[in-house]
């Protein structure tokens, strides 16, 4: 257990209950708050905090609410540098706390019945309460569980749910040919995958690339490597340009960060029924594809998606149809399929850009990742200069990184080089 005050007072917890209840007859007793077994993420501390309380109309009954609880990095002054310089926790306050809350003020029902994220209770510039899920029977899923179909379908129609928010809220907007960052571009804005000299979003990504020539050394042959070192390092730089708003294909909300880390599922009967995204760091306004393309890559393999991945494009589009069918809007009107089926072949190279850069790292086992995640030293190294040793020791050493890897980097050159 963490100290109760370590993220927030008492009389602020009184509102977050008071939010959760939607009263005020209530009488805070206990506030504990316990670290998630593998700790925080790169951008954040993460924290289960349970708050004991007594209902007014119920003197003799204690309740136990469960909440979690996000926090600016406070263990190494890297990471924290990191967060501040890049702005991602407090545009993820604004995220929540404004752009979303007026996204779900044109749905019906208040978007009860289009879910993309956990219930937002209470923010601050350094602090973020949510519901806890995980007694809903919501968790994240392992490295090594395999997305199946029923996986893809269920964040898709999350996805849809978000990307169709996005859409009603401007086609419902008074003034003709609104587009939300009208009124959001600062909070929409791209925070990190910036090209400018000493960002750690581009030293980031060089990183990368210098970690793909090592991969395709190992993988392919120094030869093969020497061919194509070149045009590795050209078309990882068109990243930066693929995160940006089109000019092209119509634009939405969206995520900007779909790995599985930052997906919870609910499961019925063994079967995953319901999605929820979490990680609102880097939401940026661009085409859904952007979004649906990256999650496909990232989360399955490349036999799933030669067998799948058109009926997920018609799954996905179906969702977002229905979504705005029921709000009196004509899909064709906003993004027909033909649109959307080209955009998802326009963004396919960041899919397989994006799988490579964030497996090399998603995909270490907690044993590689603890030490970096606790040294300053090892972890301004790993982010922003040179993350190969930790690599190539997976590589050498973990079965199911190896595997990842091979597949990702095959997959990577074919799409990204060879058919260009």
């Amino acid at each position: 257990m963490v100290g109760q005050e370590e993220f927030l007072t008492k009389e602020e917890w009184a509102k977050v209950v008071k939010r959760h209840l939607g009263t005020n007859q209530f009488e805070v007793l206990s506030i504990s708050l316990r670290r998630l077994s593998e700790g925080g993420g790169f951008l954040g501390e993460h924290r289960h905090a349970e708050v004991g309380v007594r209902l007014r109309d119920e003197p003799h009954t204690r309740r136990a609410l469960h909440f979690f609880v996000k926090g600016q990095p406070q263990a190494l002054p890297e990471q924290r540098a990191l967060v501040e310089e890049t702005g991602t926790f407090t545009k993820e306050v604004a995220v929540l706390s404004k752009l979303f809350v007026h996204l779900r003020s044109v749905l019906e029902n208040g978007g009860e019945d289009m879910k993309w994220c956990c219930k937002c209770y209470y923010t601050r510039p350094d602090v973020i309460v949510f519901e806890d899920v995980s007694p809903l029977g919501f968790r994240v899923l392992d490295r090594a569980v395999k997305f199946g179909f029923q996986h893809c379908t269920t964040v898709l129609k999350a996805l849809a749910n978000l990307h169709a928010a996005s859409l009603i809220f401007e086609e419902k907007h008074p003034a003709p040919g609104y587009r939300v960052t009208a009124d959001y571009e600062a909070d929409l804005k791209e925070p990190f995958f910036l090209l400018r000299p000493g960002h750690p979003g581009t030293l980031w990504l060089e990183s990368g690339v210098r970690v793909m020539w090592k991969l395709v050394e190992e993988i392919r042959g120094a030869d093969a490597l020497q061919k194509m070192k070149t045009q590795i390092q050209e078309v990882m730089y068109t990243f930066f340009e693929l995160v940006k708003t089109s000019d092209r294909y119509r634009n939405v909300v969206s995520h900007g960060d779909m790995w599985r880390n930052n997906i919870f599922f609910r499961f019925e009967e063994g079967e995953p029924v319901e999605a929820l995204m979490c990680d609102y760091q880097i939401t940026r306004y661009t085409p859904p594809a952007n979004d649906v393309t990256c999650f496909l890559y990232l989360g399955t393999s490349r036999a799933f998606r030669e067998e799948h991945y058109p009926q997920l494009l018609e799954f996905y589009h179906d969702q977002l149809s229905q979504n705005l069918r029921r709000h009196d809007i004509q899909p064709d009107s906003v993004l027909s399929w033909e649109e959307f089926k080209n955009s998802c072949e326009h963004y396919k190279p960041m899919g397989a850009m994006i799988t490579c850069l964030y497996s090399v790292i998603t995909f270490l086992s907690n044993d590689d990742l603890k030490p970096v995640m606790e040294s300053s030293k090892d972890y301004e190294r790993f982010v922003k200069q040179d993350r190969i040793p930790e690599t190539m020791h997976a590589f050498k050493n973990d079965s199911l990184y190896r595997e990842k890897l091979s597949e990702v980097v095959e997959e990577f050159i074919e799409v990204c080089i060879e058919k260009k």
